[in-house]
């Protein structure tokens, strides 16, 4: 049920710089929460609006990451931006709380120069019924995004072709008779259907992408759709876009919202407007104002005033004043929830395209049968890396001594043909074990002076110990040329140069660090392999190298402390889970048994036969290293007849972990504690499949009879 009246208190946000001028205006209206968010940036040239649904974790999430999505896909156009959202969508499954249904609506746009200050370039990416409108001085020409409703025939037809129903009850109508808009991030009880690709699923996250011409002095107004249910872009248009005697465009924007509750708008409300082309900086400033607080009686509609206002960083209360009216006092503080809600997640990696990241589709119809019996079949060759463009440098740096060498050897172990080691030159004379071209390119110190300081053959190199030490391109190139991530084991001075030179702008830096400096000389003595006066010197550079990493946290993605070597290394591994979604991606299935009409209606070998397809991969999509299995409370038997089958095709469990979450009983509210387990089976190349489907498959067996041989 609406409130009883709108909270009509208003956050507006003003600021100038590359984009232009800018302002942003929200309120909450009768919604019995504020579920909207938004993003501006001048210096990345990007807006946003998003409108979300069933909670506000999905609109959040779209807040904090999906500009470094984009950021992270390169330069706007279509393919980056498709592949932006995707990212973005993936990542919001894994990132949401525990059975969060959350979802937001998305429009995005980019505004870059366009061959001059005057002329501008302004890509448009929307995904729901939030509106992006582009107002030409010139004319006052439009040019506004597509509303995807259920009601639309194109939308209509996706619906229904994904086993889903529009209900024309209501208006608009509705997805399965609940949801208003027919596209959207996050939303994932419409997104089940692991058969069909992200743009065919019943609630579509693939948002339409446009590319518009603009002018200085033009105007973009982007909106939640509870703006435009109200009032048409024309109206909005002329009561931002055009003078009417107010030079305050926050102002402009205020009194556009007051007028949609005045026109009995029944949805939050937020409208950016920004009037293009550079403008003098002028830093972020927000400022609220209590709208009719001291007017409302209702104590629901009261407490709503105080959340939508603790949102934005103010207290707002009552105070009374001797001999005069109470009046609405607001005083800043810490907003609520507090902002960075989804700071622990990763910088995102290159996007992948949204193709390439699609879930399967059906599995074809088994061959002809081979004439050799199953036995003799030959092992399938390894799958394809990435192309060469989606790989990132991985840049590892650590005092000598903290097992770094024996991580990076775990970590190649643990996702075989994934990366590949760059292999550095020394003059140093080689240990005990070590090879040449294996562990080092061993040289001698005239050569390797000369090629440091004459030809640019290094991409870094250092002086440590007496010795020099350096990574050249073609070390690294040669990784690449491979479809391998290099990964490159360098000191502080190395990583240094790397930077200062922008050898490597992609990069991704982790320090691994020891617990403390006496742990550290404990490790060294520990080789036996070091004379006291190198051990004296080792420690000292380690002990200069941990306090530049202290002074400069923000020079490193991640400060891995290795005291103990498994733990650091899982801690590793879940690291590039994080940075390298594209590559090594986590996919995860989820098995609930029990919950809903989806998984009610699919057993244990649907969720069998959909891990087997994941890490079988298709053309155009690489299978994945790994695949999650996650399941929660009675789901967990599930999961464990799910790994039993990859395992019987001779894929290996890498880890299990069972946690306790809390989670709300759907009847009765309460909170409770319940087990979740997660297994993540790392995919083997040369997996045949488990004896029966071998068989099956010899035998000239259909996919379907396989399939149901699974289910058996």
């Amino acid at each position: 049920m609406p409130l009883s009246a709108p909270v009509t208190a208003v956050a507006v946000e003003r600021s100038a710089g590359i984009l232009g001028r800018a302002a942003v205006a929200a309120m909450q209206g009768v919604r019995n929460n504020f579920e909207d968010a938004h993003f501006l940036d001048h210096t990345q040239g990007v807006c946003a609006v998003y409108d979300g649904h069933l909670g506000d974790e999905a609109a959040a999430f779209c807040a904090e990451r999906l500009h470094l999505h984009v950021e992270a896909a390169g330069e706007p156009s279509r393919s980056t931006l498709l592949a932006a959202f995707s990212a973005c969508d993936r990542e919001m499954r894994a990132g949401l709380p525990e059975g969060s249904e959350s979802g937001a609506t998305a429009t995005l746009a980019m505004v870059r120069e366009d061959g001059s200050a005057d002329q501008l370039k302004v890509w448009v990416a929307s995904c729901g019924d939030s509106r992006a409108v582009l107002w030409r001085k010139d004319g006052g020409a439009l040019e506004a995004t597509r509303d995807h409703r259920p009601g639309d025939a194109e939308e209509k037809a996706r619906i229904e072709a994904a086993g889903g129903f529009v209900s024309e009850e209501f208006d608009p109508p509705r997805v399965d008779g609940q949801l208003a808009c027919s596209r959207a991030l996050g939303a994932f009880k419409f997104k089940q259907d692991s058969a069909l690709p992200e743009a065919g699923q019943k609630v579509s996250g693939v948002p339409e992408v446009y590319e518009w011409s603009a002018k200085r002095g033009d105007w973009l107004l982007l909106a939640c759709d509870g703006v435009w249910d109200t009032f048409s872009s024309e109206r909005v248009a002329k009561e931002v876009c055009e003078t009417n005697g107010s030079a305050d465009l926050g102002g402009k924007l205020e009194r556009v919202l007051q007028l949609c509750i005045e026109k009995e708008a029944d949805d939050n409300l937020t409208l950016l407007a920004i009037e293009l082309g550079a403008a003098p900086e002028e830093p972020r400033k927000l400022e609220v104002t209590p709208g009719n607080f001291l007017k409302t009686k209702d104590s629901e509609v009261l407490e709503q005033y105080e959340a939508f206002c603790l949102r934005f960083g103010f207290a707002l209360k009552r105070e009374m004043v001797p001999k005069a009216p109470p009046k609405a006092a607001l005083s800043e503080t810490q907003p609520v929830p507090a902002p960075g809600r989804f700071a622990s997640l990763p910088a995102p990696a290159v996007a992948a395209a949204p193709e390439a990241v699609a879930p399967p589709t059906a599995a074809p119809e088994a061959p002809a049968p081979p004439e050799a019996a199953p036995e003799e079949t030959p092992a399938k060759p390894p799958q394809p890396m990435l192309p060469v463009e989606g790989l990132r440098p991985l840049i590892i740096v650590g005092p000598s001594g903290v097992g770094k060498g024996t991580i990076i050897e775990r970590i190649k172990q643990s996702l075989p043909g994934l990366f590949g080691f760059s292999v550095s030159h020394t003059t140093r004379a080689p240990r005990p074990g070590e090879a040449n071209g294996v562990h080092y390119h061993f040289t001698d110190l005239e050569t390797m002076k000369r090629e440091t300081e004459e030809t640019d053959k290094f991409i870094e190199f250092a002086h440590v110990h007496g010795n020099i030490y350096g990574t050249s391109k073609a070390a690294v190139e040669a990784v690449r040329k491979q479809g391998k991530v290099c990964l490159l084991d360098i000191d502080v001075q190395g990583a240094q140069k790397v930077k200062e030179r922008g050898s490597l702008p992609d990069a991704k830096y982790i320090f691994i660090a020891p617990p403390d400096l006496a742990e550290l000389e404990k490790r060294l003595r520990g080789r036996g392999t070091e004379s006291e006066e190198s051990l004296q010197r080792r420690t000292q550079n380690a002990k200069g190298e941990m306090e530049f990493c202290e002074r400069n946290r923000s020079f490193f993605d991640h400060v891995l402390v290795n005291d103990d070597l498994a733990a650091a290394t899982r801690r590793f591994l879940s690291l590039l889970r994080g940075w390298y979604p594209g590559i090594s991606q986590l996919m995860k299935v989820t098995a609930q048994r029990g919950a809903g009409f989806y998984a009610s209606q699919r057993g244990a070998g649907f969720y069998a036969r959909a891990a087997h397809e994941l890490l079988a991969g298709k053309p155009g999509r690489p299978p994945p290293f790994e695949l999650e299995v996650q399941g929660l409370g009675n789901a967990i038997p599930v999961v464990a007849s799910v790994v039993l089958s990859l395992v019987a095709d001779g894929h290996k469990v890498v880890q299990v972990e069972t946690t306790m979450v809390e989670v709300i009983a759907s009847a009765s509210k309460r909170k409770l504690q319940t087990p979740r387990v997660s297994v993540i089976v790392l995919r083997s190349p040369n997996s045949q499949g488990s004896p029966i489907r071998r068989m099956l498959r010899y035998r000239g067996t259909s996919q379907a009879q396989m399939y149901a041989a699974d289910d058996a």
